[in-house]
């Protein structure tokens, strides 16, 4: 997908010029889709050049990120509202699903609409949704309180984020027992670190968004599991289990020709320190035992390729996932 340079990044102060065209309203959109690989305003053009537009027929596109990046010429009339494109302005944020429009979005919809209401202070600016004037229920989202409009559709004056936070920003429990697109806080950090160091890069800002679900169903399909972005009871399970949870909550003994859970979740302790001739397959053999031994010797440990309780506590000590293990394994409780 091809990435366009935002007009204005998030959280950037907005400087809105007005066109010399005349704008009575401004009419809010989504794109229907939650397709990352759909949240850029270079989708939407192609999309509307196939459907015989000149061009993209929104001014501005938000992303998840709550980046606002520029479509069609302010000097032009949108493409977006059949029948009441004259005198307004068109914004779409990216999303489908009520739950997966982000924080950000709505913070950088209303700073927008912000800085266009402030720009046209000698006229009030109606802000609609395109399902007034359609039969359409675009946009989804609740954009009435997000922007805080009173029975006129006429910008209230108050804080950016304070209503649209509480409409629309879901707020999981401290120890909540699924995570998805839209959560925040620690769980979501624990989680962010516990993919980044087992392989599946994401941001760490515990703000689930739409790089920690594409990490998310990068392991669940990795690992067999239904590959939908959420982090239920079998995919926090697996993501424990990987980050060996099975070895170092068991107390038993493991060496050559022993097979199972505990070591599986022990191969994939000793791929996370380095050991990547194994594969988790659950049986320790030859190349397990050589890996013990690896660690041990770089441990300090005497190198007999047993795991006993001294080893497993190094391991523990050393573990680079331990401390997301154990915050992760909260959610459960």
């Amino acid at each position: 997908m091809p990435t366009t340079t935002p007009l204005w990044k998030y959280a950037d102060n907005i400087t809105f010029i007005a066109p010399k065209r005349s704008v009575k309203t401004v009419f809010l959109h989504c794109s229907a889709s939650d397709n990352s690989n759909h949240d850029d305003v270079s989708v939407m053009e192609e999309w509307h050049k196939k459907r015989g537009f000149s061009g993209v027929g929104y001014h501005f596109f938000i992303n998840k990120n709550g980046d606002i990046q520029q479509g069609r010429d302010l000097e032009k009339i949108p493409a977006a509202q059949k029948g009441h494109n004259t005198n307004s302005i068109a914004i779409c944020l990216h999303g489908l699903k009520i739950e997966k429009f982000t924080q950000p979005q709505f913070d950088s919809v209303k700073n927008l609409c912000t800085a266009i209401d402030s720009e046209y202070s000698s006229i009030n600016i109606r802000f609609r949704g395109h399902k007034e004037v359609s039969n359409k229920s675009c946009p989804v989202f609740d954009y009435k309180t997000v922007l805080s409009l009173d029975k006129k559709g006429l910008l209230s004056k108050i804080s950016v984020t304070s209503k649209a936070t509480k409409a629309h920003q879901k707020k999981p429990t401290k120890h909540s027992s699924q995570l998805e697109i839209t959560d925040r806080g620690n769980d979501v950090k624990a989680l962010q670190a516990l993919l980044n160091n087992i392989g599946y890069f994401t941001v760490q800002d515990g703000l689930f968004g739409q790089s920690t679900e594409l990490a998310v169903k990068n392991f669940q399909r990795r690992n067999q599991l239904v590959d939908d972005g959420i982090v239920g009871a079998k995919t926090r399970a697996k993501l424990l289990h990987v980050a060996g949870g099975d070895f170092f909550e068991s107390k038993k003994t493991l060496k050559f020709s022993h097979h199972g859970d505990e070591v599986r979740s022990l191969q994939y302790v000793l791929l996370n320190h380095g050991e990547k001739r194994i594969s988790p397959d659950g049986m320790f053999g030859v190349n397990t035992r050589s890996a013990v031994i690896s660690v041990q010797k770089k441990l300090r440990l005497y190198p007999d390729g047993i795991v006993g309780n001294k080893t497993r506590t190094a391991l523990q000590r050393k573990n680079y996932v331990k401390a997301q293990f154990h915050a992760l394994n909260k959610m459960a409780s």
